[in-house]
């Protein structure tokens, strides 16, 4: 759940338990770090980015279950970098 006290509540349903593995956290939050200081013209509000590398963080997740049951918390990075603002489509969301 992403939000502020005077704004809409935006829940992110991409994701499963691997995530919950040690470092999960730590990933995402170094990668909504990295992509709050830079500069890009595509996500418009703090709280846009918040939510898209929230969603990707998800989706990255996903998407290595399918492709690869065990899977270690390292793995999203690759996926990161091969599809930096392509993953706004995937699965029809569009967050930029």
């Amino acid at each position: 759940m992403i939000g502020r006290s005077r704004s809409d509540l935006l829940v992110n349903s991409p994701g499963n338990p691997h995530l919950a593995q040690g470092g999960s956290g730590d990933l995402l939050s170094g990668y909504l770090g990295g992509l709050l200081v830079r500069k890009r013209k595509l996500l418009t509000t703090a709280l846009k980015t918040i939510s898209y590398g929230v969603w990707q963080h998800g989706a990255a997740a996903d998407h290595l279950q399918q492709i690869r049951p065990n899977w270690v918390v390292e793995d999203p990075c690759g996926h990161f970098r091969q599809h930096p603002v392509e993953f706004c489509f995937l699965y029809g969301r569009r967050f930029c």
